[in-house]
């Protein structure tokens, strides 16, 4: 039995538009009135040929659709419309242009590919959270992913492969628990917001070039992550790194210094002043600097944060 997480609102639009399609006016009952009424249209909303897309409408609100190719006029997803629909395979986002909370929460989706420029609230929360089927996203003119609570891709723990490579925002909680990502690269990124990719236990490979800061948990658990080359942040938030256990060289490029929030951005990883010590390389003219900087020099005294210049490293 599938289950409904669906706004009043969104299922007052949804009935009015098949009241407007066949014609009547009568009250419908979910779910059941309107299967009823949807199994009745007919093209133009009176006698004639069958609406090409009835079997499709019955089988959302049935919860029995598989394969979903939409109108060219549907350009909206409503919230909660294939909310923990395990059976749901594959959607056409071809002419899709927003999509609302919940849509596909928990749903079968194996890949997503979302080829429009997808902007802030275009993403709604938790859209495609807890789909343990989904294996790949591809968004490759999306540019912006916020939303307050957005969790768009949360626990996703089947997600490989991601590719979204104009984007240059993402939202909060956004990867947090996929288990399975091993890399992400998003050469455009230049904000990360909190717990972005925390818990993200087999998450190896980061290639964020124009990323500025690390947000609050951003890489937080991230328990097989070892290296980071952040060539252009310049902050790095309280509790940025914590619980990433293997994390021990970075790679922190900017020719000024990077400004370190709290020395609980490293809690429970080599850096942590009871850790067993790691290497952080910078610009050669800033090692004293950082040595004597608010909290690198906590690290610094602690014997865990050791400083080494770029310049002739293999990582120059």
């Amino acid at each position: 039995m599938a289950k409904y997480f669906v706004e009043d609102t969104s299922l007052t639009s949804v009935a009015d538009a098949i009241r407007a399609k066949s014609g009547t006016t009568e009250a419908l009952e979910f779910p059941g009135g309107f299967v009823s009424a949807v199994e009745g249209i007919t093209a133009g909303g009176g006698s004639g040929e069958s609406d090409p897309y009835a079997e499709l409408y019955k089988s959302i609100v049935n919860g029995t659709a598989v394969n979903v190719v939409m109108p060219s006029d549907y350009g909206e997803v409503r919230a909660g419309l294939f909310y923990d629909q395990k059976q749901l395979k594959s959607f056409d986002f071809t002419h899709v242009w927003r999509i609302r909370d919940y849509a596909f929460y928990g749903s079968g989706l194996e890949t997503v590919y979302i080829p429009k420029n997808f902007v802030d609230t275009h993403w709604g929360a938790y859209t495609f959270a807890e789909c343990k089927s989904l294996v790949s996203v591809s968004a490759p003119n999306a540019t912006r992913m916020y939303w307050s609570y957005s969790k768009p891709f949360a626990n996703c723990t089947a997600l490989k492969t991601v590719e979204m490579p104009n984007m240059t925002l993402i939202s909060r909680s956004c990867f947090t628990g996929c288990t399975a990502l091993e890399e992400i690269s998003l050469p455009a990124l230049v904000e990360l917001r909190d717990t972005a990719f925390s818990g993200c236990t087999m998450l190896s490979s980061v290639n964020v070039p124009l990323l500025t800061g690390i947000s609050g948990n951003a890489f937080a658990s991230c328990t097989s992550l070892e290296f980071l080359d952040l060539p252009s942040v310049t902050t790095i938030s309280a509790q940025g790194f914590q619980k990433s256990s293997k994390l021990n060289i970075l790679v922190l490029r900017n020719e000024t210094l990077v400004t370190l929030a709290n020395v609980n951005a490293f809690t429970n990883t080599p850096f942590a002043t009871n850790g067993t010590g790691g290497t952080v390389y910078v610009p050669a003219a800033l090692i004293e600097q950082y040595r004597q900087a608010t909290n690198w020099s906590t690290l610094y005294a602690a014997g865990t944060c050791n400083f080494v210049a770029i310049e002739g490293s293999e990582y120059e």
